[in-house]
């Protein structure tokens, strides 16, 4: 039978129908892509299959977006891309191209208005979560442009301004893209956008199981972005968390609230704009998040990895560990999510049954802190890992070589298979195959481990309570 209840939170810990709710979870950003109507690019049987496969391993969490924002297509000039000359289906529609660095179609092409086909994966994709008694964490927004996100909010709120976007786009800047889309917080069109589009949600009846998604318990938290940074619009950014959290508790009131933040990461504080203490001693952030990316943040190179791995892993887990103090500390004092994590196939290859020997590594040396730390006390914080990511049966149609620089040609464009990683990334870069079975390996063991220790805590609980 599916889970009924709700999970809750009680001091540092998840609770669900009176039980420690410890997880494995897996990210899953293009679920809802997958679940859409055939008619919008949906791929539902193999969505079906995708969360049987992540079920068998013990994963009991999915990680999905709950938003994409934007014009499916622009014109063919708008901006310089390497790309081929366009065929016949761009001048039958009449110059007009699908719009690179992001998925389409997309949940909502213009403001308001919403393709119901997409809009209708959602409703699938909780109706099989259910089915399988497992949760979902849903995004409702993105820092980053991959899904349109913050960057396309601002750019209809200013009258369609140009987003300038990160590489690969010729002369792409992560820095302007980053002020750019900061925007976003003090823009009060913008903001109407987005809580409009948060109010959508919230509202919405499945169409599939009949349940408002406010009374799904499936749905164990809302979450407000992914990765959303400040940069120096501290003031605005506090006040949108506020706002948003507010719609959000009025709406769902029995479902968590999380931000989506990465962390402190190893950038100053005085660049990204994160104070993660006190943005989750906010009363209503329901429990704290970070994401660790060692490769990213030149931590470890594929490329080197006898002579870089160590330093990476050492790194990786202070880096945890210091939020792991933060979250259990009196300011915070809430459960913590390691919510992103992963690492590149051996020698940075994208393609299938290249070896995986140093990412399984790094998987299991993750998971063996974090059961260290759950085995330490029962009031430790970090109750839950969702690995980054789930690509599945997906595969990159032009793998990226191990020393080519990243080209438009490299990403996922519309057409291909939606893989793991997201339409701005390398496809295949971070992505978690069907065939990996070594990593299924690793996932499974880290999830049965998580089990033992929920099922005796469990036991401990009864016995207190019946004496």
């Amino acid at each position: 039978m599916p889970f009924s209840s709700f999970v809750t939170v009680v001091g540092t810990r998840l609770y669900r129908e009176g039980a420690p709710y410890r997880y494995l979870g897996a990210n899953m950003w293009h679920a809802m892509h997958l679940g859409a109507e055939a008619g919008s690019s949906g791929e539902r049987a193999r969505l079906t299959r995708e969360l049987d496969r992540l079920a068998s391993l013990g994963v009991r969490n999915v990680r999905a977006m709950a938003a994409s924002e934007g014009p499916d297509s622009e014109g063919w000039f708008a901006r310089e891309r390497e790309s081929s000359l366009p065929g016949l289906s761009e001048v039958l529609r009449l110059g007009q191209r699908p719009t690179p660095w992001r998925v389409v179609p997309s949940m909502m092409p213009t403001p308001g208005d919403y393709a119901e086909g997409v809009f209708a994966g959602l409703d699938f994709l909780l109706a099989e979560l259910r089915a399988r008694n497992m949760t979902a964490v849903l995004v409702l927004g993105n820092m980053w442009p991959w899904s349109g996100g913050f960057a396309q909010y601002v750019s209809w709120a200013e009258g369609d301004s140009p987003i300038p976007y990160m590489p690969p786009e010729p002369g792409g800047d992560w820095d302007k893209l980053q002020r750019y889309c900061s925007r976003f917080y003090g823009d009060p069109r913008a903001q109407e956008l987005f809580q409009a589009h948060v109010l959508a949600v919230l509202t919405r009846v499945n169409r599939v199981s009949g349940l408002p998604y406010a009374s799904d318990p499936t749905i164990m938290a809302w979450q407000l972005a992914n990765e959303p940074r400040p940069m120096r619009q501290v003031a605005a950014y506090r006040a949108w968390l506020d706002a948003t959290t507010a719609l959000v508790r009025e709406h769902a009131p029995r479902q968590l609230i999380t931000i989506g933040s990465e962390g402190r990461t190893p950038f100053p504080q005085s660049y990204t704009g994160i104070d993660f203490e006190a943005e989750h001693s906010h009363a209503r952030i329901d429990y704290a998040t970070v994401h660790l990316w060692p490769q990213n943040w030149d931590w470890f190179s594929p490329l080197d990895a006898p002579k870089t791995y160590e330093r990476a892993l050492n790194r990786s887990l202070s880096y945890v560990r210091d939020h792991v103090r933060a979250a259990a500390s009196s300011a915070v004092g809430k459960p913590l999510v390691l919510e992103e994590f992963g690492l590149a196939r051996d020698g940075l290859e994208h393609t299938a049954g290249t070896p995986t020997r140093w990412r399984d590594r790094f998987y299991a040396d993750v998971f063996a802190e974090l059961l260290t730390t759950a085995r330490a006390s029962e009031r430790a914080p970090l109750v839950g890992a969702n690995f980054w990511a789930w690509g599945g049966e997906g595969r990159p149609q032009r793998p990226r070589g191990a020393t080519e620089a990243l080209r438009g040609a490299h990403v996922w464009q519309q057409g291909d298979p939606l893989v793991g990683d997201p339409p701005h990334e390398a496809a295949g870069w971070y992505s978690v195959y069907d065939d990996d079975a070594s990593t299924h390996a690793v996932l499974a063991s880290f999830a049965n481990a998580l089990t033992g220790i929920d099922e005796a805590e469990r036991v401990e609980l009864e016995r207190a309570r019946s004496s």
